[in-house]
């Protein structure tokens, strides 16, 4: 946190079942939004489980853009494309979860022509512990071609569906002013 900044603490969800976290009426009061995503895993057999990020129930993929540069041992890698990916995380054969914030700023001016979303987090691709195995941090930005606020956010699993110990907290966040 930065001096001057606060965070209200709007939803703490523990999804254990199902494809989609929503966090409905969100209040227009805060300056930006953070999604903390705290040991995010999905009940996909293998591999790992990308999340999309979708504002006020718009899940027209032509409206999304997205790109991302990750690490991997000792590469970089990355992509970008028309779909709301914003960050992957862990499946069942994968021994560490994910941990991810998604910073959502200015998410309730009107005029904006697009909405921005930026998630940074790590995520593991080990099945086993070795040394040398594969970690990586990922950077993801994330575009809405709208001028709507936001008063609706849907992290929406592509395939299977959250499990335990998945934690995601929607926050607040405010700035004092001069």
């Amino acid at each position: 946190m930065f001096p001057g900044e606060h965070l209200t603490l709007l939803s703490d969800q523990s999804p254990t079942s199902g494809v989609t976290v929503t966090f409905a009426a969100i209040p227009q009061t805060y300056d930006d939004l953070l999604i903390k995503i705290i040991a995010g895993r999905s009940d996909k057999a293998s591999g790992n489980n990308d999340v999309r990020l979708y504002y006020n129930n718009d899940t027209t993929a032509a409206r999304y853009w997205y790109t991302w540069i990750r690490t991997l041992a000792t590469t970089f890698s990355g992509n970008e494309a028309n779909t709301a990916n914003i960050f992957r995380i862990a499946g069942q054969n994968i021994q560490a979860p994910s941990f991810g914030n998604i910073w959502i700023p200015r998410y309730a001016d009107s005029g904006v022509s697009l909405q921005q979303a930026r998630c940074e987090g790590v995520i593991d691709f080990k099945t086993s512990f070795t040394a040398g195995a594969l970690h990586t941090w990922q950077v993801f930005t994330h575009m809405w071609n709208s001028t709507a606020a936001v008063t609706q956010i849907d992290l929406t699993l592509a395939s299977d569906a959250w499990v335990t110990p998945s934690r995601v907290l929607l926050y607040g966040v405010s700035y004092e002013r001069p």
